[in-house]
């Protein structure tokens, strides 16, 4: 097997670096069937999950917000990778939220609790700010067309400081929530297995989900998001390395997640209920490692478009973007529906 692997993805060129993996050059990921799915007695040079979501986590948190805000746009349709995004786009919080989780243990490590909490609240209060000043601005001085305050929570706009500032935002919430609880969460890793940890989050988010079913508050918001923010603190915890099995189980999940949205979109009524319930983001979680170490490889041809520059500076103000971007669609959506003009772009 190993030497069919190596067929498959060994270099043209038969040039081998020093210190490098045959096929792979001197960097793993630049071949992505071995960096993905294969490990042999070379394997020791591979770069660990860990190590690849650290080098990246910029990135990552970059690409997640794109995703995000793809999937709450509302005035472009007709372009099938929109139409992709629109069904599975909202998994890119959980990409966030694993990302978040790993950083955030990172940050933990380095810092007493007191400054932990001292740099989270100097991270999240400028992105309240500036929604509250755009909100300000567009609510007092752009065209009624353009806004949208006869929509339910926003009819209160002017008085209420929480929509104002984003903490009707079920996001803002959600992370100043996981910001108090990381201590704790940090506490019970270090204190017992990990594992067991791991999988308790998992047990409690599955029991919250059958408890609040449907979203009628905060709590059946985040508790379906918490498996993936509790697993990214579980991989900066250890040095964590894809392995045949854990790749395929990924896999077979993913596509148990996909598919369930899938049915759940065609109106079968079982999948229905169980996306309804939020119990596919449980399913996603657990492949929440590969699909980062997936995001990461496309990377270097990103480069080349020069991209990644832009990736990464979305990713540095992810929560400003996020406390933002959905009002700012909405109103765009509003003003696209009352000017009776709807973008479709891509045909279909």
């Amino acid at each position: 097997m190993a030497e069919s692997v190596d067929a498959l993805v060994s270099n043209t060129s038969g040039a081998t670096h020093p210190g490098s993996i045959p096929g792979l050059g001197t960097e793993p990921e630049k071949n992505f069937l071995r960096f993905i799915f294969f490990r042999n007695r070379a394997s020791k040079h591979m770069k660990s999950t860990s190590t690849i979501i650290s080098e990246n986590r910029t990135y990552l948190m970059g690409i997640s917000m794109i995703i995000i805000m793809l999937f709450h746009q509302y005035f472009v349709s007709g372009n099938i990778i929109l139409k992709v995004i629109g069904l599975y786009g909202n998994y890119g919080v959980d990409v966030f939220l694993f990302v978040s989780g790993f950083g955030l243990t990172h940050s933990l490590q380095n810092n007493s609790i007191p400054a932990f909490y001292k740099r989270r609240v100097l991270k999240i209060i400028p992105a309240c700010i500036i929604i509250g000043i755009i909100k300000i601005l567009i609510c007092n001085f752009a065209p009624s067309s353009i806004t949208f305050l006869e929509e339910g929570a926003f009819t209160n706009l002017r008085y209420d400081w929480r929509t104002f500032f984003g903490f009707d935002l079920w996001f803002i919430r959600a992370i100043l929530f996981l910001y108090l609880i990381t201590p704790l969460i940090n506490f019970a890793f270090d204190r017992f297995n990990k594992t067991i940890v791991l999988v308790l989050s998992f047990l409690i988010a599955t029991l919250l989900i059958y408890l609040y079913p449907f979203h009628d508050g905060i709590i059946d918001w985040i508790a379906p998001r918490i498996p993936a923010f509790v697993f990214g603190m579980y991989i900066a915890k250890k040095d964590f390395t894809q392995t045949k099995s854990t790749i395929i189980t990924s896999v077979i999940l993913i596509i148990c997640a996909v598919a369930t949205k899938a049915l759940a979109f065609k109106g079968v009524a079982y999948f229905s209920t169980f996306v309804r319930c939020d119990m596919t983001y449980i399913l996603f979680a657990t492949a929440l490692p590969l699909v980062c170490t997936i995001m990461v490889w496309p990377k270097k041809y990103l480069s080349v478009t020069k991209l990644t520059p832009a990736i990464y500076y979305i990713g540095g103000i992810t929560l400003e973007i996020y406390a933002c971007h959905e009002f700012l669609f909405k109103c765009a959506h509003n003003s696209l529906q009352n000017s009776k003009l709807q973008l479709n772009w891509g045909g279909g």
